[in-house]
Formats: structure tokens, sequence, C-alpha cells
């Protein structure tokens, strides 16, 4: 799958085309999908793709995963900021918490070594 049909079907919450496509989408959590350095989680939570985000966040690659969620686009913007801007009306406490444990793991581990 080519990156402007995944950001097509991020932008339209189109879950069931990125579960379908789910390893390829693996493949590109730690890709750039646009020139504003966006990776999936950042498109997802951009258009306020709670399904979507579902599906990424809970694709079993739990090291893709956290290193998407911790990865900041040119703007300095982690994904977690893009989904609160967002104001996701759907968007539960558990996909919050799923973007921002990898982040409070980092920090911890970090201040423990």
């Amino acid at each position: 799958m080519d990156k402007k049909k995944l950001v097509k079907y991020l932008e339209r919450d189109d879950a069931r085309k990125v579960r379908k496509h789910l390893s390829e989408v693996k493949e590109l959590l730690r890709t750039s999908l646009n020139s504003r350095g966006q990776n999936v989680l950042h498109v997802a939570a951009k258009s306020g793709s709670s399904d979507c985000l579902g599906v990424i966040l809970s694709c079993g690659d739990k090291e893709g995963v956290a290193a998407a969620a911790d990865k900041r686009d040119k703007k300095g913007r982690f994904p977690l900021h893009l989904a609160a801007e967002a104001c996701l009306k759907d968007f539960s406490p558990g996909l919050m918490m799923d973007l921002v444990e990898p982040l409070v793991m980092r920090h911890v581990v970090e201040h423990l070594i």
C-alpha cells in the first residue's frame, strides 16, 4: 500500500481498510507519511480517526507503536498533541492512555537508570 492511500484511509477514519492492510501499516509505524514529518499516529490523531487509532494501537507491535507515539513532527508535536487538538468526541480514555503510556514509561526508565 502506498503512503497516499494510507493517509486517505486515516483521514476518512476507514478502520476496516486500515485493519485489512495492518501488516503494511505496522511497517510504516516508524515512517513519515508526509512533508510535516507525521507518522500514522499523527495523521490518524489529527484527522480525529479514533477507530483507526484503536486499530493501530492494538496492532501487536508495541515497540513500533511506542516509537510512533514518541515521535515529534516537524512542529515538535507528538500524536497526543494532535489528538487533543482534534478534540475527538468519542476518544476513549483507554485510547488516550495507550498514547500516553509509552511516553511516561520512557521517561520513568530514563530517570531510574
